[in-house]
């Protein structure tokens, strides 16, 4: 009675590869699914022109290919290089030596090079001395082999094995040279897309030009002082119990679709985030790129900022406070591993302090900013209050750009 196929061993399957394992497989494979066959057919045909020692030779080889093939499957990969190797060498040398050299037997050395060639796990050293063996033994072949041991059939059939011989040793150096080919371009596409996925996360937490100078410069303290520019400080006024009552989802996506207008209207005006502190945000004009606009631009930012949240008043139970400050900072990259760019001084400091001291709904800044705005901005004067670290301070309540309409947040 037959076994049910359940007990029946299960066929040999190809043992799991990647990396250079996936290459050394595929090369060994399409060099026995080229190579086998011509022993398949050798074998025959040498044992129908009498050439017995050849076609068992033959069959020899078949076994051997089939050997290799099968420790190929296995991952067994070095122990299938050096089968199909050492076959290929003796087979071809056996057989010039027996034929001659007319046949072209001696070509299938060279479909020897890609079972070396492409494996990685060698040293160049020991390639070039494989390769270098191989040529020495093919012009050794040239001198020993004679030109043809014999005829089969006619000069036609023998120039017909020659041309197929050649033919099949070098396609299997061509078809695996473009097998390297199109895997050399795969992983360059691979290298670009990460490479501009990287850039991507680069510019994602850096100015471009800081990008840019970290790409080029990666060993470099970039750190770099500014003598003009304009730092702003938002924070969301009544986040905090707001978020209580959310889901975390719910809040994340809040707080990520308000500071994603912020960043464009950051964009759109050309001032440079910094960086968000919890439900605050930060951002400055002036540096890295240097542009004597800054608090023009600046405060372009706060009022669009301001008129932002304002108009989804109904919908959110927020308000922003805005604070401005101009003045001198050091631009720098902080940190080694998670590095941010961030900008330091006392004017920094004091654009925190606006923040902090100012009105929901209000753009609050010092006299520093609205001397350069003046002219073009209308504002308040708040009169001097007190000022953390600084004492008494002549601030302004920025209103909007003159000529405009900015009555409801007046």
């Amino acid at each position: 009675m037959a076994a049910s196929s359940s007990s029946e061993p299960d066929a040999p399957k190809p043992a799991a590869v990647e990396g250079d394992h996936e290459r050394l497989f595929l090369v060994i494979r399409q060099i026995v699914f080229l190579g086998l066959p011509v022993h398949v057919i050798l074998a025959p045909t040498f044992f129908y022109f009498g050439l017995y020692a050849l076609s068992a030779l033959n069959v020899v080889s078949i076994g051997v290919w089939v050997a290799g093939n099968r420790a190929n499957n296995l991952g067994k990969h070095d122990t299938a290089i050096a089968l199909l190797v050492g076959e290929v060498v003796v087979h071809s040398t056996l057989v010039s030596l027996a034929l001659g050299w007319d046949y072209g037997f001696q070509y299938y050395l060279f479909g020897a090079i890609p079972f070396v060639m492409f494996n990685t796990n060698l040293q160049a050293r020991t390639v070039a001395l494989f390769a270098g063996g191989l040529t020495l033994l093919f012009v050794g072949l040239f001198f020993a082999a004679p030109a043809r041991g014999l005829t089969l059939i006619s000069d036609a059939v023998v120039l017909g094995v020659y041309a197929g011989n050649a033919m099949v040793a070098f396609a299997a150096v061509g078809m695996n040279s473009l097998y390297f080919r199109q895997g050399s371009i795969a992983a360059e596409e691979k290298y670009m897309a990460q490479r501009d996925r990287a850039d991507s996360l680069l510019l994602n937490v850096l100015p471009p030009s800081v990008a840019d100078r970290l790409k080029h410069e990666p060993d470099h303290t970039i750190a770099d002082r500014y003598e003009n520019v304009t730092v702003l400080f938002a924070d969301l006024v009544g986040f905090t119990p707001a978020s209580a009552l959310m889901e975390p989802e719910e809040m994340v996506v809040l707080l990520n679709d308000l500071f994603s207008n912020f960043d464009r209207i950051c964009d759109e005006c050309g001032a440079e985030k910094i960086k968000t502190i919890g439900d605050g945000y930060m951002a400055i004009c002036g540096a890295p790129i240097r542009r004597q606009d800054h608090a023009q631009v600046m405060a372009d930012v706060a009022l669009k900022i301001r008129d932002h949240v304002a108009d989804r008043s109904d919908r959110l139970p927020i308000q922003i406070r805005l604070g401005l400050n101009s003045g001198e900072v050091v631009g720098a990259i902080v940190g080694s591993s998670r590095f941010h760019y961030d900008v330091f001084s006392d004017t920094v400091n004091v654009a925190a302090r606006m923040e902090s001291t100012g009105i929901p709904g209000r753009v609050h800044m010092t006299r520093a900013t609205a001397v350069l705005l003046a002219g073009e901005y209308d504002f308040e004067e708040r009169g001097k209050i007190q000022v953390k670290g600084k004492g008494e301070m002549e601030t302004y309540f920025l209103r909007g750009r003159k000529g405009t309409d900015y009555r409801r947040t007046a």
